[in-house]
């Protein structure tokens, strides 16, 4: 009977470990996405501010903006106009001869822009 026991205990033991070893993996996979995200978002909103100065001082130097970031001197990284930047992914267009539109994806489905008039990256 005593062995009964001690086979029912360790039983119980391992379905707890395996039970907490799961619960940890996946607060620890939560965390990291969270904290990924987070982080992210402020990285590349800095290098996109790093972008800004570079077009913004371009366009001082030469009296016009750029037609697309390789005149910046990015390598451009897809067909359809994204360059990249220091391991982020850009997307630049000339609108006018002043304006123009710099963004980056967040996620799948996520566009974060620069807006010139505030000097902030929105939604």
């Amino acid at each position: 009977m005593n062995q009964n026991n001690n086979n029912s205990n360790r039983g119980c033991l391992y379905a707890l470990l395996v039970i907490v070893g799961v619960l940890l993996v996946f607060v620890g996979y939560v965390g990291y996405v969270v904290y990924y995200n987070v982080h992210y978002e402020d990285i590349m909103d800095k290098q996109g501010l790093e972008l800004v100065a570079k077009i913004d001082a371009f366009k001082k130097e030469n009296n016009r903006l750029p037609e697309n970031l390789g005149e910046l001197g990015l390598k451009q990284w897809s067909d359809w106009g994204a360059y990249k930047y220091r391991g982020g992914v850009f997307y630049y267009e000339q609108k006018s001869d002043s304006t123009y539109k710099l963004e980056y994806l967040l996620d799948f489905d996520t566009n974060k822009s620069y807006n010139q008039e505030t000097g902030k990256w929105e939604f």
